[in-house]
C-alpha cells in the first residue's frame, strides 16, 4: 500500500465565497464553513492539490482533509458537505465565477454536527475515498495533475451563528489545509492483450495444469493445479502428490512449476499452465481467440454519442453543446421575442430529445443606461483591542478591484472589537457596504406581469457593454411612451 500526503501551496489554490446581499469571493480568507450571524452565511470555498502522484485505475483505500483550527468554535450546529471537482486537471481560483462554474463530483460526503474546535488544533474530515476514486478513474487523468476539493455550506445548513474556523495558506502556510491519501496500485493481467470485461468485475487468473491428455484418475476427478492463500495446491485431494520432491509451489516471476522434478507423462507432451479469465459466466471460446469487451451504446436508437448531450437553445441564440452541428439548409437557430425557437424548419431527433429553452425567463432591452464604478474602498483595516488592553489587528481585501485600480485604503479604530476573527469580520463588512454603491442603472422593456420590486435580473446588452451582468431591481414603474404608441416597463436598477 502506498501513502501520498499533499498540502495547499499557493495563495490561489484555497479560496473562500459566501453570501452578504450578493455571493462574495476571495483568495485570501481563511478557510471556513456555515453562519457567521452577522449577515455573512453560507460560506464554504474550494482546495487545490497539486501534484498527485496516483495513477489512473488505482484503488483508493482511504483519503481525508487535515484541517488546523484558527480559532476555538463551540457554536452548534454547523453542517458542511464535501465534494471534488469532476475535472481531469484541476485549475487554480481567480474569481467569483471561476469558482462557481466549477462541475462537481457525484460522490458527496456530509460533515455534519462538527464537533467544538479548539485553536491550533488539527482536525482531520470524514472519509472521502469516493470522492477522490472518481476523479482518478476519469478517463483523462494522469500522474502528476491536480484535483480540488470543496468544503462547503452554500446550501446554508448551519444554525446562526455556527461556523468552523480552519487556516488558509495566506493566514498560515504551514498549516495550510492538507490532504493525506493511502492506496493501491492495479493489477495487471497477463498476457496484457487480455481486456477487463468490467461489467462482470475485476477478471483473475486460475492455474490450470493442461493438456487435457494428461492421465487423469477416474474415481477422482480431473488433476488440477489451483493458486490459493496457502500457494499451489494439486486438487482434488485424493490425487496422490510426489512428497519426495516437495510441496508444489509457483515462482516469482514468469509462472513455473516447482520443483523441476515433477513427473511429467511424456507421451501427451509437458505439462504447463494455461490462462483462465473468471468468473466462469466469461465464455472464452479458444477457437475464436481471447474475450473482450465491446462498448456497445444502447438503446440502438439513439442517434448521437452521450459526450454530446442533449441539443438546446441558449439565450442568446446559442445552440448546445457545442459539438451539435447547425443545419446549414434551414439557418442559424434563434429565439423569437416570445420564446419561440426558429427557424420552424429545424428538424428535431427524436431519439435525442426536442430543443428546448435552458433560460426562458427573458425579454428585450428597449434601451439601457449602466453605471459601474470602483468602489471607494479596496482594503479594510481595522485595529481593536482585546480583554487584556493588547490591540488585536483585522483586514479584509478585494483582490479584483485592488488589481484594476490599485490599493484604496480604509482605516478603523473599533476598541470595542475584542478579538482579531471579529475585526477581520468589521473589515469584510464594511468592503461589502462599499460594493453595494458601486452599479447602477435603468432600462426599458416590454411589459413584464411578474417583474417584481428586488428581483436580480442579468443583463445582456452588447450597445451598453453588459454581458451577463446582475442588477437588484430598486424602482418600478409602468409607462405609455405616445411617439411610438406602446406601453413598456422602466427598471430602476442597483447592486444585486
Amino acid at each position: 500500500m502506498a501513502t501520498l500526503d499533499r498540502q495547499v501551496g499557493a495563495s490561489s489554490d484555497d479560496c473562500l465565497a459566501w453570501w452578504t446581499t450578493a455571493w462574495q469571493f476571495d483568495t485570501a480568507e481563511a478557510q471556513w464553513i456555515g453562519n457567521a450571524g452577522d449577515g455573512r452565511s453560507k460560506a464554504g470555498g474550494g482546495m487545490r492539490f497539486t501534484n498527485v502522484t496516483i495513477p489512473q485505475g488505482a484503488t483508493i483505500v482511504t483519503a481525508y482533509l487535515t484541517l488546523r483550527a484558527r480559532t476555538t468554535r463551540t457554536e452548534t450546529v454547523a453542517n458542511s458537505k464535501i465534494q471534488g471537482e469532476n475535472v481531469d486537471n484541476a485549475a487554480t481560483f481567480s474569481t467569483l465565477a471561476n469558482y462557481q462554474g466549477r462541475a462537481k463530483t457525484t460522490a458527496s460526503v456530509s460533515w455534519n454536527s462538527i464537533p467544538a474546535w479548539t485553536v491550533d488544533v488539527d482536525y482531520n474530515s470524514p472519509e472521502i475515498k469516493a470522492i477522490i476514486q472518481e476523479i482518478i478513474n476519469r478517463g483523462g487523468w494522469a500522474s502528476g495533475n491536480a484535483l480540488v476539493v470543496f468544503w462547503e455550506d452554500h446550501d446554508g445548513n448551519s444554525s446562526s451563528g455556527a461556523i468552523r474556523h480552519a487556516q488558509s495558506y495566506d493566514m498560515a502556510p504551514t498549516y495550510a489545509p492538507k490532504l493525506h491519501i493511502e492506496y493501491v496500485l492495479p493489477q495487471t493481467v497477463s498476457p496484457s492483450g487480455i481486456e477487463q470485461p468490467l461489467a462482470y468485475g475485476t477478471p483473475n487468473l486460475n492455474f490450470i495444469l493442461y493438456p487435457s491428455g494428461i492421465a487423469q484418475a477416474l474415481a477422482y476427478g480431473t488433476p488440477e493445479v489451483q493458486l490459493g492463500a496457502g500457494g499451489l495446491t494439486i486438487y482434488p485431494s485424493g490425487i496422490e502428490q510426489l512428497v519426495a520432491l516437495g510441496t508444489p509451489a509457483v515462482l516469482p516471476g514468469a509462472v513455473t512449476i516447482s520443483p523441476s522434478g515433477i513427473e511429467q507423462l511424456l507421451a501427451y507432451g509437458s505439462p504447463k499452465l494455461n490462462f483462465i479469465l473468471y468468473p466462469s459466466g466469461i465464455a472464452q471460446p479458444l477457437d475464436y481467440g481471447a474475450p473482450q469487451l465491446n462498448l456497445i451504446l444502447y438503446p440502438s436508437g439513439i442517434a448521437q454519442p452521450i459526450v454530446i448531450g442533449t441539443p438546446a437553445l441558449r439565450y442568446p441564440q446559442t445552440l448546445t453543446p457545442q459539438g451539435i452541428s447547425v443545419t446549414i439548409l434551414y439557418g442559424m437557430p434563434s429565439i423569437g421575442v416570445y420564446g419561440i425557437i426558429g427557424p420552424s424548419g429545424i428538424e428535431q431527433v427524436i431519439a435525442i430529445g426536442s430543443p428546448q429553452l435552458l433560460k426562458y425567463v427573458w425579454h428585450v432591452i428597449l434601451d439601457g443606461q449602466y453605471i459601474t464604478e470602483s468602489p471607494d474602498i479596496n482594503r479594510a483595516y481595522v485595529i481593536g483591542r482585546d480583554a487584556n488592553g493588547n490591540p488585536v489587528y483585522g483586514t479584509a481585501v478585494d483582490s479584483t478591484e485592488l488589481g484594476l485600480v490599485g490599493e484604496r485604503l480604509d482605516f478603523q479604530q473599533e476598541l470595542a472589537i475584542p478579538t482579531e476573527a471579529k475585526a477581520g469580520d468589521v473589515a469584510s463588512a464594511i468592503l461589502a457596504k462599499m460594493r453595494l454603491t458601486t452599479k447602477r442603472g435603468v432600462i426599458l422593456i416590454p411589459p413584464n406581469c411578474g417583474q417584481e420590486l428586488w428581483d436580480v435580473v442579468q443583463i445582456t446588452d452588447s450597445l451598453g457593454n453588459q454581458s451577463a451582468i446582475k442588477f437588484r431591481v430598486v424602482g418600478l414603474r409602468f409607462e405609455f411612451n405616445p411617439k411610438q404608441a406602446r406601453y413598456q416597463h422602466k427598471l430602476i436598477l442597483g447592486a444585486p
